[in-house]
């Protein structure tokens, strides 16, 4: 049996597991919490309990000091552990760091994605209207002037100008002059 587990206060969980059913287990007296506790290699030739007598497991350590989990590995008889499955327990932790700190990467690039996403939408979208800004259009048209350039087709425009709209300001405040922007642009899209 394996299992890499995370341990909160109260429980154990076991985030990925081979050859038994439990989910989570509580914390005391898991022999995961020991091997974070521990910060190093635990092993057990009996320990007692009815389903697994053996237990093998060490910390998996990220790169920051963090003890992230364990990685353990078990058996329902009561054995010794020798120095090759002590490599291949080090082997399987270095393994199951790698894929912790890929998971952890993949989560920053995304949250860095999203965060350029929005700060491009913020940076290109009108905050009123929600619709693009003067330099957006401009870089916009630019583009589609020089591909309908390139392969020789039209590009047809169309410009929407609001007549009169100082006057609107003037009259009745900037609040209902935004207010008729943010309706005629509500009406465009």
């Amino acid at each position: 049996m394996a299992a890499i587990s995370l341990v909160d206060e109260t429980r154990t969980w076991f985030k990925s597991r081979v050859g038994f059913d439990a989910v989570e287990v509580p914390r005391d007296p898991s022999h995961c919490a020991r091997v974070l506790e521990e910060g190093a290699l635990v092993e057990s030739d009996d320990t007692k309990l009815p389903k697994a007598k053996f237990y093998a497991g060490g910390a998996l350590l990220m790169p920051d000091g963090t003890r992230a989990g364990a990685l353990s590995v078990m058996d329902r008889k009561p054995r010794g552990f020798s120095k090759p499955d002590l490599a291949a327990l080090g082997d399987l932790m270095a393994w199951g760091v790698s894929e912790l700190r890929s998971i952890r990467e993949a989560k920053k690039s995304e949250a860095l994605t999203t965060q350029r996403g929005l700060l491009r939408d913020k940076a290109t979208i009108d905050a009123l209207t929600q619709m693009h800004n003067r330099p957006t259009i401009m870089e916009i048209l630019e583009a589609e002037l020089t591909r309908s350039l390139r392969e020789q087709r039209p590009l047809g425009v169309v410009v929407a100008d609001l007549d009169h709209f100082k006057k609107v300001n003037d009259t009745f405040g900037h609040q209902a002059g935004d207010a008729v922007l943010r309706e005629a642009s509500r009406r465009v899209k």
